[in-house]
């Protein structure tokens, strides 16, 4: 982690510009101690707030920094890999899993596994997980990533994996809804399948 993160409830003097801005995004104090998020009040990623993620072993393996002034990055992140999955420690693979874009996205979804993007390498080590333990899968990328939606079904297909898509109805992704609005997609979400396919290709047109 950053030199100079410091876990949010640790220094709440000089952490409550970080902590006021998580509670603006809908967090409370369970998810902040959940997601061990910190802040840099100084360094590299100065202003910005840290989201750690822990490998199966609970071994460090990569981080998130979100800035929470006006600066013109909004994500600055470290230059390793992105092979990794993003707090496998806390996924459970007998249950379904959802795929989504980014880490605010994932604080509002149970058992779900931020991509740090929106696409899904076939040799990357995500995949070779759910194809493991043959988990069923929910997309739910952003509503202008749906031909990348279908993209990573046919990567899952492949598999064999039962693959359900969910389509956000508006601009607004997982991390600016209420727990209601995002337990409503879910249940409007379709399973993709041979038969269906071509009607979700017909949509991107």
């Amino acid at each position: 982690l950053p030199e100079q993160y410091s876990f949010i409830f640790n220094d709440l003097e000089n952490n409550k510009k970080a902590l006021n801005y998580l509670y603006s995004r809908g967090l409370d104090k369970q998810k902040i101690i959940r997601w061990k998020i910190g802040y840099c009040s100084s360094g590299v990623y100065a202003d910005r707030i840290v989201v750690p993620s822990f490998d199966c072993s609970g071994k460090l393996n990569y981080f998130v920094t979100r800035t929470i002034s006006n600066h013109p990055v909004r994500y600055k992140n470290p230059k390793s890999s992105k092979d990794i999955i993003f707090n496998d420690l806390m996924i459970n693979w007998k249950e379904p899993i959802t795929l989504v874009e980014g880490v605010f996205d994932s604080f509002n979804v149970e058992n779900s596994i931020p991509l740090l993007g929106s696409t899904l390498n076939e040799h990357s080590g995500l995949l070779h997980k759910i194809v493991k333990h043959q988990s069923s899968v929910y997309i739910a990328l952003d509503r202008d990533a749906f031909e990348k939606s279908l993209s990573i079904y046919k990567i899952l297909s492949k598999y064999n994996i039962k693959t359900k898509i969910i389509l956000l109805k508006d601009d607004r992704d997982f991390g600016d809804m209420t727990p209601s609005e995002v337990l409503d997609l879910y249940k409007e979400a379709s399973d993709i399948n041979s038969s269906n396919y071509l009607m979700y290709e017909i949509m991107k047109i």
